[in-house]
């Protein structure tokens, strides 16, 4: 039996429509697909730019301090930055509280510095990351610059005493003003006093930590396993010192 060619056409009326709303669906999951797809790697890729911002911004802040404090020991200052040391000892969680005690909201950040049973940052002592360093011109708070040069975040300076652990287990602080920890926090991409909450959220943060010693005196650089003075390396003298190259006293990063 033959099909009339009427009832055939009336059977497949509207698979076109069909095929271009599967064809559109399809479409339209691709293309968010894609897109969801390339919002994620721009956040990525913003992230690791904010990141490495903020550790070069820390990496700053540490040069930084190593300048500032050598400032303030020529001038003799370098010892008012730091927390005094306490003449007493403690166990580990139940630190003695710092002295003198905060002067700017950052001061001893992140512990509180109001009771000595709070154990929450008792590694370096009850007393966070230290005093913000303050040479008497500029706290070093939320800097978004120095020497005239921007940066694209901040880097914020603390300092504390180390530590000593004694036989017993009990904690001391080192009273030696020439033996320093420093800490830096870099932020990016936003810094300064307007940042907001929001803002705030969306930062990268490095922290970075750096225990100096101070070095005295003036010590003699040679020119052992340099090929010459000058661009011919002629008059080379492997015991002689070298003109103008003497180190003055500063800060050495402990090992």
């Amino acid at each position: 039996m033959s099909t009339p060619i009427g009832r055939t056409r009336s059977s497949e009326s509207g698979f076109a429509l069909i095929l271009a709303l599967l064809a559109l669906m399809l479409l339209t999951v691709l293309a968010l697909t894609l897109a969801t797809s390339t919002t994620s790697e721009v956040q990525i890729a913003a992230n690791y730019r904010y990141g490495r911002q903020a550790l070069y911004n820390a990496e700053a802040g540490l040069q930084v301090a190593r300048h500032v404090l050598r400032a303030m020991n020529v001038a003799g200052t370098a010892q008012g930055t730091l927390p005094d040391p306490r003449a007493v000892t403690w166990l580990e969680g139940a630190p003695a509280l710092p002295s003198p005690g905060p002067s700017d909201p950052e001061d001893y950040y992140p512990h509180a510095g109001t009771a000595a049973s709070d154990p929450g940052c008792d590694l370096r002592g009850g007393v966070g990351y230290g005093r913000v360093l303050n040479d008497g011109l500029t706290i070093y708070k939320d800097m978004t610059g120095w020497n005239g040069l921007p940066l694209q975040g901040t880097f914020t300076i603390w300092v504390r005493r180390p530590l000593i652990v004694q036989a017993s287990g009990q904690f001391t602080d080192v009273t030696d003003p020439g033996q320093v920890v420093v800490t830096v926090r870099g932020t990016a991409p936003f810094g300064g006093p307007g940042v907001t909450a929001d803002q705030r959220s969306r930062q990268a943060e490095r922290v970075l930590e750096q225990s100096l010693k101070l070095e005295t005196g003036t010590t003699c650089v040679s020119t052992i396993d340099q090929t010459g003075r000058d661009q011919l390396g002629t008059g080379f003298d492997p015991c002689g010192e070298l003109t103008g190259r003497d180190f003055a006293p500063g800060w050495l990063a402990v090992p």
